[in-house]
């Protein structure tokens, strides 16, 4: 049987082997187990630090608005990306010559991008400020038009207040400024059918451009198309006659009942004075019975 002091000895050398292997086990983690549980804990640092700073270079990429813009941040992500995967590639003892490789053809590509993109946007912007331009000479062309023919206006209806007038005369007066008023309109015409000529071989110049810029070696095969597209399109506006806005000679008098006038056309052929209140109903709608009826 065991005494006491036996008892409490063996007691103390199962705890000093136990404490021991303990300690072993403390050192083994410590020399070897704790390097690689603190070497994944900052990889997990820096992968969320890398993931942080790609999403705003991103955000960065996706908010620009002008090519310059665009490119620098496109590098900037770029760079960030690579310069990690170098990084820890370096780290690893690894080979960065692919990683360096993949670097500088995605720069090389987003340097294309943006000499394409540069080129696209000054065409963008030119064809914006042609139109706009061509905008605003149409809008010059038909207030000026307006302003003359509501001038006008105003002097036919000062020489037709003259209560001495005789009918010949005040025909004579209609005459006069229908004619005028017809001229008006012509010159109107054709100052915007001189616009719309030049607007026309603009938009083929820059089409051309475009072509030329983002087909390459098949521009060759698409230019003549849109040569030949702008060349109708400016023979169909420069064939354009003016309307005939004054036939001249008759003075229409209503006999309070009104008419429907015979045939059928697509073009303003027919002179008509009308007096306050009446209205007058396109030939397409009289095809309609509600419209007949109406104009019975």
């Amino acid at each position: 049987m065991m005494s006491q002091d036996e008892y409490f000895k063996s007691w103390e050398a199962l705890q000093q082997k136990y404490h021991s292997g303990i300690a072993e086990q403390a050192k083994l983690f410590r020399d070897k187990d704790l390097a690689d549980t603190l070497q994944h804990q900052k990889d997990l640092v820096d992968a969320q630090k890398q993931n942080d700073t790609l999403n705003k270079d991103q955000h960065d990429v996706d908010k620009a608005i002008l090519p310059a813009q665009k490119l620098a941040a496109e590098k900037k992500l770029i760079d960030d990306k690579y310069t990690f995967e170098i990084q820890k590639a370096a780290e690893a003892g690894k080979d960065t010559t692919e990683i360096r490789e993949r670097y500088q053809k995605e720069m090389a590509d987003a340097d294309k991008r943006f000499a394409q993109e540069r080129k696209d946007f000054e065409l963008q912007t030119t064809q914006e400020v042609s139109n706009a331009a061509f905008s605003i000479l149409q809008n010059s062309i038909k207030s000026q038009s307006e302003a003359k023919l509501k001038q006008l206006e105003t002097q036919k209806a000062s020489e037709l207040n003259n209560s001495s007038l005789t009918a010949t005369q005040k025909k004579a007066i209609e005459d006069k400024y229908t004619k005028k008023e017809a001229g008006e309109k012509t010159k109107a015409f054709k100052a915007e059918q001189r616009a719309s000529l030049l607007q026309a071989v603009i938009n083929g110049a820059l089409a051309i451009t475009k072509v030329t810029s983002q087909s390459g070696i098949l521009a060759p095969f698409v230019i003549p198309g849109i040569i030949a597209e702008t060349a109708i399109q400016v023979a169909t506006i420069a064939a354009q006659k003016a309307p005939q806005y004054a036939k001249g000679g008759v003075h229409y008098q209503s006999d309070g009942r009104g008419a429907l006038l015979p045939g059928y056309s697509r073009t303003d052929n027919m002179n008509a004075y009308l007096r306050s209140g009446e209205a007058v109903v396109v030939s397409e709608a009289m095809r309609d019975p509600w419209a007949l009826l109406l104009a019975a």
